[in-house]
């Protein structure tokens, strides 16, 4: 698997170490050896962290104004890191095999092991054993079979501009031979060569790297049944989504909790964990609600089923990441402190519908409408998800305007006298960059000559970016 990108290089590193550890659980080692292995494997994942956080620009470094700055430290970080794959690849490899890997590795003492090298030389070794049906062989068909479906879900997340987007059209090819199941390896190569030759690459999606940890955890129990060592291999297993490691390696510097039991502990200093049933949340909205609900269950209850939302009440109002819908449930019911009916006291007005509370009501009416503009745009969110996503609400208030949807409005028609809506700074400049080729080239420049390192799609929903928008419609003379 060629890996150019950081978040490639991460996949194809990760997938070694997984096929590593498989390989050795089903070889004929004595139990010193597979405990050996599995704290080898419990010390190499930690590591690899603050690459996997790096892989999605979620910069650990705990530097303000640096959380989405691309990782230059990068390649360092692979250093140490292959340096762990290496030992863990001489342990699991069967005897001719890690010999191979020796003699093909010119990394020393004195010159780090190149990380390039050390998984180039491992599926060759993996290619290679495939013609004789031995089980190295696995290193190497894995490898390719996740690559596979890498290149199949990259259009769905890929928001790249062309010529280096990946659409549902470059793959179809792909799609439909893997789709016969009949596992046409050579048919699966020549098809991503194709498709490299081209120019394109794949975006490797997060869900592919909780995938391979989930196998990790049970290829551990496979490795050793002692505890202590079961323990330490699944260290830092499963891994969470990437903005989740961004955050805990910053807040911990190298220790971190993932799950009951999980833990990432670093080089230097043990750190408090937090406990997942006592943690810290905005107890404001909690408190409003709570009160009310005793005394109206039914509305609250029928709310949550109202909105898809399973948890039970106690739950939803002790879970953190249920602060949104906690606000629109208080604005939603007129809920309002010390009041225990579902009547509103006759003096307040109701609030100001949301956007989500806006896009709701209209997509009730108008599903095709809404989904339609949601793949128009590249969001891959299902409409659920897009309405309760904070980071959604620049594109929520681009959907209402485009869309034209006013409160109560049910229907995609606008009432006759509403005139349409002056196009935004973002709008503005979205249609000329869409344009050609040459104006894509302009924006670009300019971006770069302002020293404005985002991307043009981050450019134009960042809210603190306004004034930029200006001077760039001004400067380039767009309409």
């Amino acid at each position: 698997m060629k890996a150019d990108s950081k978040g490639m290089r991460a996949l194809r590193a990760f997938a070694i170490q997984v096929s590593l550890a498989r390989i050795a659980s089903v070889s004929a080692k004595n139990d010193e050896d597979r405990q050996l292995l599995a704290f080898r494997i419990g010390k190499l994942t930690p590591r690899f962290l603050p690459i996997y956080a790096c892989a999605y620009n979620a910069n650990p470094l705990a530097v303000r104004g640096a959380e989405r700055d691309p990782c230059f430290y990068y390649d360092s970080a692979m250093v140490e890191y292959s340096t762990g794959l290496f030992d863990l690849a001489m342990v699991a490899l069967p005897v001719e095999d890690a010999k191979n890997l020796i003699n093909s590795v010119t990394g020393s003492v004195v010159n780090p092991i190149n990380i390039i090298e050390v998984l180039d030389s491992l599926l060759a070794i993996g290619k290679d054993a495939i013609k004789y049906g031995r089980v190295v062989g696995a290193l190497y068909r894995d490898t390719v079979e996740l690559e596979v479906q890498l290149w199949l879900s990259t259009p769905e997340i890929d928001f790249r501009s062309p010529p280096y987007r990946v659409t549902r059209d470059d793959v179809a090819r792909l799609e439909e031979i893997y789709l016969r199941r009949n596992d046409d390896f050579p048919a699966w190569l020549a098809e991503i060569e194709l498709l490299r030759g081209r120019g394109l690459e794949p975006v490797p999606h997060p869900k592919f790297f909780m995938e391979l940890s989930k196998l990790m955890s049970y290829v551990c129990g496979l490795i050793t049944k002692e505890p202590d060592a079961l323990k330490q291999c699944v260290t830092a297993l499963p891994l969470p989504e990437p903005n989740v490691v961004f955050h805990a390696l910053r807040r911990s510097g190298n220790a971190m909790r993932l799950a009951p039991g999980q833990r990432i502990v670093g080089p230097s200093r043990p750190i408090q964990v937090e406990q997942e049933k006592k943690q810290q949340v905005d107890t404001a909205s909690a408190d409003l609600i709570r009160p009310f609900w005793r005394a109206n269950r039914a509305a609250v209850e029928k709310w949550l089923t109202d909105n898809g939302i399973a948890a039970s009440v106690t739950k939803f109002l002790q879970e953190p990441g249920q602060e949104n819908n906690r606000q629109r449930m208080i604005q939603e019911l007129g809920i309002q402190p010390g009041q225990t009916s579902t009547s509103p006291p006759a003096t307040t007005s109701p609030a100001p519908a949301s956007s989500a509370d806006l896009i709701r009501l209209f997509w009730r009416a108008n599903r095709a409408a809404v989904e339609k503009w949601l793949t128009d745009n590249g969001i891959a969110a299902s409409v659920t998800k897009f309405l309760q996503e904070p980071g959604q609400e620049n594109n929520r208030q681009r959907m209402i305007q485009e869309l034209g949807i006013q409160p109560g409005q049910t229907s995609t028609s606008p009432p006759a006298t509403t005139s349409p809506a002056p196009a935004s700074s973002a709008d503005l400049i979205r249609s000329f960059w869409r344009a050609n080729d040459t104006n894509r080239a302009k924006v670009q420049k300019w971006l770069n000559d302002k020293g404005i390192t985002s991307s043009v799609t981050n450019f134009l929903l960042q809210p603190t970016e306004e004034d930029n928008r200006q001077k760039m419609i001004k400067e380039l003379d767009i309409k």
